[in-house]
């Protein structure tokens, strides 16, 4: 008796393929293909060499990602069970890489159930096949996938991509002038009468009469580290004009 193959992938003959018909138009593509079972992944590089793609390995989930992370690859293929990073997991660290968020990614696994099948889309899968799938139907998926007018994926997470760096933008931009207005607020002077330092006597350096107090402005970057102008004028009759002492400096200055 013969036992039937292990591998996941129905027997479609590569030389029955139309080996003619090339994937894409353009650039070689490279494929990676993750699957722990050397047999699957030799039909799987047998066929994607016909159909003119490049073609790299791995026979467990953490080599999938070095590999992935290093070259990012057009596509990837994945079996949803592999050793030490599966499939789900793979998926998800994939899309949570800018250098792989948006390569497709085809899920090969033997869960039928469609919540099995819907956690495969969820950690990031493109498209899902049940086992066993056909290499033609495989192929056609990945035809289907590195299509430039099937290129979903690519075209949404530009746009995401772009909404967030415009978001973050935004949000840069209101941040700051908030932080300006903050400043503004703070540094803002205002008038009293009764400041907080008590104004200094003092005489006119040109006529050495005693200057009058008017008010002062206070102002700051806080309400901790306020400064204090106070403003004076010539008391004499012809008058000498007006002046400005700072608390921080103590020095006297002429405004008129």
């Amino acid at each position: 008796m013969v036992s039937p193959p292990r591998h996941h992938l129905t027997q479609t003959p590569v030389d029955r393929m139309d080996s003619q018909a090339a994937i894409v138009r353009g650039p070689t593509p490279r494929v990676l293909i993750a699957d722990a079972d050397a047999e699957a992944r030799s039909l799987y590089r047998r066929a994607l060499h016909t159909a003119g793609c490049d073609v790299l390995e791995a026979a467990e989930g953490r080599e999938a990602l070095a590999k992935a992370l290093s070259r990012p690859p057009s596509l990837i293929v994945t079996e949803a069970s592999l050793p030490f990073i599966d499939g789900y997991a793979l998926c998800a660290l994939l899309r949570h890489d800018s250098t792989t968020r948006v390569v497709p990614i085809l899920m090969v696994t033997a869960e039928t159930q469609p919540k099995e099948l819907a956690r495969a889309r969820e950690s990031g899968a493109d498209v899902v096949l049940s086992k066993p799938a056909a290499t033609e139907v495989i192929l056609n998926e990945i035809r289907r996938l590195l299509a430039p007018q099937g290129d979903n994926r690519r075209s949404r997470a530009m746009r995401e991509h772009v909404a967030a760096q415009l978001k973050k933008a935004v949000d840069l931009i209101e941040t700051s002038s908030s932080q300006h207005r903050t400043l503004e607020h703070r540094q803002a002077r205002y008038a009293t009468s009764t400041p907080p330092f008590k104004p200094p006597s003092l005489v006119c350096p040109v006529c050495q009469i005693p200057l009058r107090y008017e008010q002062s402005q206070i102002g700051g970057v806080s309400t901790h580290h306020t400064e204090q102008w106070d403003r004076f004028r010539c008391a004499a009759t012809r008058s000498c004009g007006a002046f400005e002492y700072r608390h921080r400096t103590r020095k006297l200055r002429k405004t008129l």
